[in-house]
């Protein structure tokens, strides 16, 4: 019985795990790279909507305009990001605690926490820096990742108990 348990434990930590995996290796890499990254993304978004809106963009007013949405781009990859990681460590904590309330501030906890680590992390990547603004922009997406877990669980029950009781 104790390894059926181990195993959902650990099987309920996975997604958690490779979104951790998968911010760590975002992190590592050197700001040019990352940076390229991000103003592709945001190359691309103007490119659709130069073409949605029929602006007629020259190419340097196109590059012009990505770069301008390029911060806000990544700060809605970090809040993006970190409400997926919380959603999943959400989840893996279910077998852990009972109480949803325990297990939102859990959430909390170990996201933010994992936040803070990544954000340390950069200090020791070439050209990346660590940022509290950052870590601020990353407990956002916790708190809605965490939220939203904690009321799709309350809905739930709610609706488990109108089924139980009617």
């Amino acid at each position: 019985m104790k390894d059926n348990t181990l195993q959902k434990k650990c099987l309920a930590a996975l997604p958690a795990v490779i979104l951790m995996c998968g911010i760590f290796f975002f992190s590592s890499r050197e700001a040019i790279e990352s940076s390229q990254s991000s103003m592709t993304v945001s190359m691309y978004l103007v490119e659709a909507a130069d073409q949605i809106g029929g602006w007629s963009l020259t190419p340097e007013q196109a590059r012009h305009l990505a770069a301008l949405i390029e911060g806000p781009i990544r700060k809605c990859a970090h809040v993006i990001e970190y409400t997926l990681l919380s959603c999943a460590v959400y989840i893996m904590f279910i077998p852990w605690f009972r109480d949803g309330i325990k297990r939102y501030f859990a959430t909390l906890l170990v996201s933010i926490l994992y936040a803070a680590s990544d954000e340390i992390h950069q200090l020791f990547v070439n050209g990346r820096s660590g940022s509290f603004r950052d870590v601020c922009v990353d407990a956002v997406g916790v708190t809605a990742g965490a939220m939203f877990m904690l009321v799709l669980q309350h809905l739930k029950e709610r609706k488990r108990h109108r089924t139980d009781c009617g």
